[in-house]
């Protein structure tokens, strides 16, 4: 592991180097603490670690909905076999590697325990008492640091912040530190520079290295940081109080900016949301970004920050920051340099930094499409290759082949690739390679290069991993193929389960990967697409910067499906290839901004105007009938009792304006039953130029005008069902 993104191991030796990550360890000297010794009842429960370790096997029932065929309910709850839910599949792994290293079952209890400790020494107020910092230093080397240290494998570490997670540790460790930050009073972490610290940071420091040691491993202990700590704004802090100084007196070895690079890089490379490294650092100033903060320390002559500080960025950076890169050219040539010297060296490092943390570096540098064309520009492929067809190293080849996935996207790219015959055979026959994590990146990189046709497009002489899918009978056929696909990134997945259901409910048949994954994933997702007749497109932050949304979403509009963007994200406006594929299209949001059953309905009839158009288009007679009996009965019903809008009287549509309270709008009142089906028409199929007609011809020009107006039409497809046959 490299400094940036890895862990440091604890020692009792000042300034020795770790033999096994090649980090610069810091040394915790004891601070000698002249504070009163804390209460023999809270001494007693943190030695005592009686409290039993949650157990695995208290877990929520495991059901799910299958898809229906049209006009029919979903099988109830408990007929149906468990989902590949991502919280099951993590609970899963957590019980898999619970029976598998059961000697942490001391960890886990003393764990339990020394959270709540913490917590209880937390006083209130501006300047709180000082803690016994000799027993929480000593609580914390031996419960968390010393185990920590003992654990050499990344399974186990990964367990043990998972835990942490799961039990509250994380947030109890970021209150004692917001705490000790007010007790000491510390207001940046920058004093471990100097030769005397002052009583309480080791206390401090301990806190720091845990944070950095077990975000390395676990996502789960990532998210409990942006979520239930303040310690992305603590470290922004930091390191703005460290570039306030000349950066040549900021050390290789400086614990203060390598621990916060560090935790901020492990952090980002979770898969948190960018937004979480904006924060407010002055009330009266702007929000801050990490990425405004650690540019400058690209400037530095020392490589080894220079290169720590670069691959923390290349994981933070968005696609508008992205220009602050690429506007310096010769960091990519200082990446490939480095990584040229890591390859050449016995230990497949360079910097502290081994290959395979280089090779990540530039996978997420190569997200931007602007930065695929620099990175190939550098030569980067032949360095690539090199790794893929003559590298010793799994690990290494993975996430080689995880840099060409990123580059494939990229059509000139994808020539370059298959137009080499060596390199191609060779990452075509490693898609059923042994390593599970090589193969499916040699899976996603080929199904990109091919544009999905990967058995046709099969070097010569070398057969298709693929099983031959079986010809189904044409009925079997017809039905499978009358589904919409939900496309999503797995942090949605618990409000696209819910989307599922009620989409079910009334009687459409739904592809998820929760229900429908056996086999080969990618093959099943192309399938998938194939056969939809429309595809949700559920989109976000995280959907944007996975390399599998990409191959999923780009796939789709390739082989011309029709696709509803939903946006899973408050405020989120796509750019990049997403920003390009969603375009102007109107969306629906599943956040928490609106009501989840407004939206539903919102939803459902959008699709039912989509399945009429292609039921017309469409002779074949697939989803005729997409809503269950009982809903169109009963918009069958309603429509018979009303008087069609398009003959609608002027009194008829003064009613209407004074229901939705229009009345005051002058624009609106010389409008008849016809024109104002015209504008939900407008409203539907041309978004763009239905406001611009509102505010030129209807004189609509504030937004409070617009949203009642907007609304009033969107209700109309319930009161006037009629409606939606002009959309066909």
């Amino acid at each position: 592991m490299g400094s940036c993104n890895g862990s440091i191991e604890n020692t009792s030796q000042v300034s020795k180097l770790s033999t096994e990550t090649n980090h610069t360890a810091v040394s915790i000297p004891t601070a000698k603490s002249h504070n009163s010794v804390l209460k023999s009842s809270l001494k007693k429960a943190v030695m005592s670690d009686t409290t039993t370790i949650m157990s695995y096997n208290d877990t929520q029932p495991n059901t799910r909905k299958v898809s229906i065929k049209p006009g029919t309910h979903s099988p109830t709850s408990s007929k149906r076999p468990p989902m590949r839910t991502i919280s099951k599949i993590t609970r899963d792994e957590d019980e898999k590697l619970y029976t598998r290293f059961p000697e942490m079952k001391e960890t886990f209890d003393g764990l339990i325990t020394l959270g709540p400790w913490l917590s209880s020494l937390i006083e209130e107020g501006d300047d709180p008492d000082e803690p016994d910092y000799d027993e929480v230093e000593k609580q914390l080397q031996i419960k968390v640091l010393d185990k920590f240290d003992a654990f050499k494998e990344p399974d186990q570490r990964k367990l043990m912040g998972n835990m942490m997670a799961k039990n509250g540790f994380v947030q109890a460790l970021g209150d004692f530190y917001e705490f000790l930050l007010k007790a000491l009073p510390l207001p940046e972490f920058t004093l471990a520079e100097t030769d005397e610290k002052d009583e309480g940071i080791t206390v401090v420091e301990q806190l720091r290295q845990i944070f950095w040691n077990l975000s390395d491993n676990s996502v789960e202990f990532c998210a409990e940081i942006v979520e239930n700590t303040d310690m992305i704004r603590f470290l922004v802090i930091d390191l703005l109080a460290m570039r306030s100084r000349e950066f040549e007196i900021i050390k290789e070895d400086s614990f203060p900016y390598l621990s916060a690079v560090g935790i901020l890089h492990n952090v980002a490379r979770s898969g948190v949301t960018k937004t979480c490294f904006t924060v407010v650092v002055d009330d009266k100033k702007p929000p801050t970004n990490a990425l405004d903060v650690l540019m400058p320390f690209l400037e530095t002559k020392n490589t080894h920050i220079k290169l720590i500080t670069l691959l923390g960025l290349a994981h933070i950076v968005n696609e508008q920051q992205n220009e602050v890169l690429t506007a310096n050219a010769s960091l990519f040539d200082f990446l490939l340099e480095t990584m040229k010297t890591a390859i050449k060296n016995k230990d497949r490092r360079q910097y502290g930094f081994s290959v395979e943390e280089l090779l990540d570096g530039l996978a997420n540098l190569a997200k931007n499409d602007r930065n695929k064309i620099i990175i190939m520009d550098k030569k980067a492929f032949p360095i690539l290759k090199d790794i893929i067809m003559k590298g010793k190293s799994s690990k290494e080849k993975a996430e080689a082949l995880k840099v060409i996935w990123e580059l494939s996207f990229m059509s000139k790219n994808k020539k370059i690739f298959m137009g080499d015959k060596d390199f191609w055979k060779k990452i075509y026959t490693l898609q059923s390679d042994s390593d599970e994590d090589m193969a499916k990146a040699a899976q996603g990189a080929c199904f990109v290069i091919t544009d999905g046709d990967v058995r046709r497009q099969a070097p010569p002489g070398i057969k298709s991993f693929q099983k031959t899918l079986p010809v189904l009978p044409r009925a079997e056929k017809a039905d499978e193929e009358q589904h919409i696909m939900i496309s999503y990134n797995w942090a949605d997945q618990r409000m696209l389960l819910k989307v599922r259901d009620c989409l079910q409910e009334v009687g459409y048949k739904v592809w998820m990967d929760v229900d429908n994954m056996e086999g080969d994933i990618l093959d099943a997702m192309a399938r998938a697409v194939e056969n939809a007749h429309i595809v949700l497109m559920c989109y976000s932050e995280k959907y944007k910067e996975s390399k599998n949304c990409r191959t999923e979403a780009q796939y789709a509009y390739q082989v011309s499906k029709e696709i509803i963007p939903v946006l899973m994200q408050t405020k989120y406006k796509p750019d990049g290839w997403l920003g390009i594929l969603v375009g102007s299209k109107l969306f629906y949001e599943f956040t928490n901004k609106y009501p989840f059953e407004n939206k539903m309905k919102e939803l459902i009839r959008e699709l039912e105007n989509r399945f009429r158009i292609m039921s017309k288009k469409d002779p074949t007679p697939k989803l005729q009938s997409v809503v269950s009996a009982k809903l169109m009965q009963g918009k069958q019903e309603d429509l018979a009792k009303k008087t069609l809008m398009i003959s609608w009287s002027k009194n008829d549509l003064d009613e209407w304006l004074s229901k939705n309270k229009l009345e005051a709008l002058d624009g609106l009142k010389s409008l008849n039953g016809a024109q104002l089906a015209f504008l939900y028409k407008l409203f539907r199929r041309a978004p763009e130029f239905f406001y611009r007609c509102l505010e030129e011809k209807l004189c609509l020009r504030s937004l409070e005008d617009l949203m009642r107006f907007t609304d009033a039409l969107e209700k109309l497809s319930e009161e006037q069902p009629e409606i939606n046959q002009l959309l066909l």
